[in-house]
C-alpha cells in the first residue's frame, strides 16, 4: 500500500498546481483575445475555440479542486474509495482525484454505457 504524502511533497504539489493554474489562465486570456492561432481541419474556427475554452475550463477546475483538497488535507487520496493515490500517478497528473483502480472501474462503466 502506498504511503501518504509528506508535508514537503504536498508543498511541492501545491506549487506545481498553482503554477499550472496560472499558465492555464494565461492561455485562456490569450485564447479569448485571439492571440492563440487555430488551424481547424474538420470543423469551424469557432468550434475549435469553444473546444479549447472548454478544455481549459475543465483543467482549471481540476486544479482548483486539487488546491481545495490540499487545503482540506484530502489531497492524494481517491475521491471514490479513499485510498492513497500512488505518487507516480500524482506526478503524472497533479490534479488527479482518483486512484487507478477507480479510474479503471469508471472507464469500464462508461464503455458499457456507450
Amino acid at each position: 500500500m502506498s504511503e501518504a504524502l509528506t508535508h514537503t511533497q504536498l508543498l511541492a504539489f501545491e506549487r506545481q498546481i498553482t503554477e499550472l493554474l496560472v499558465q492555464l489562465q494565461q492561455e485562456e486570456r490569450e485564447l479569448l483575445a485571439g492571440v492563440i492561432q487555430m488551424q481547424p481541419v474538420f470543423c469551424e474556427v469557432g468550434e475549435v475555440k469553444d473546444g479549447l475554452a472548454g478544455n481549459l475550463a475543465m483543467q482549471m477546475s481540476a486544479c482548483r479542486a486539487a488546491l481545495a483538497r490540499i487545503s482540506a488535507g484530502e489531497y492524494g487520496y481517491c475521491d471514490t474509495c479513499g485510498e492513497v493515490i500512488e505518487l507516480n500517478h500524482l506526478m503524472a497528473d497533479p490534479a488527479i482525484c482518483s486512484c487507478v483502480r477507480c479510474r479503471r472501474a469508471d472507464s469500464r462503466v462508461l464503455a458499457a454505457v456507450m
